[in-house]
């Protein structure tokens, strides 16, 4: 086939990283710090499923991007918007 390009396929919508992955993320930066500016270093932890379901490119993107400020910031950002999951569109309410 000419002219066909190679599509990646997104399979789902874009979710917000959670404070979990934000805190691993941040982790794994902070342990190999000489490594972690590079792509070859994200694809590592991308094929090693360190965060299921994220991509090399994705994490090094929420890295320089979200976490610029430093993870304070982002937990500061991430509880005044009050994603709490994923899974449910409103928090859960413990029982007595």
């Amino acid at each position: 086939m000419e002219g066909h390009k190679n599509k990646r396929y997104q399979l789902g919508p874009k979710l917000p990283y959670t404070l979990t992955e934000a805190f691993k993320v941040n982790e794994l930066a902070q342990a190999h710090k000489d490594r972690s500016k590079g792509a070859t270093f994200w694809k590592e932890i991308e094929f090693k499923g360190l965060i299921p379901g994220r991509t090399g490119d994705s994490m090094r993107n929420f890295l320089k991007v979200s976490l610029k400020m430093g993870l304070l910031e982002y937990y500061r950002e991430y509880v005044a918007k009050a994603k709490y999951s994923h899974q449910f569109n409103s928090m859960l309410k413990a029982k007595d």
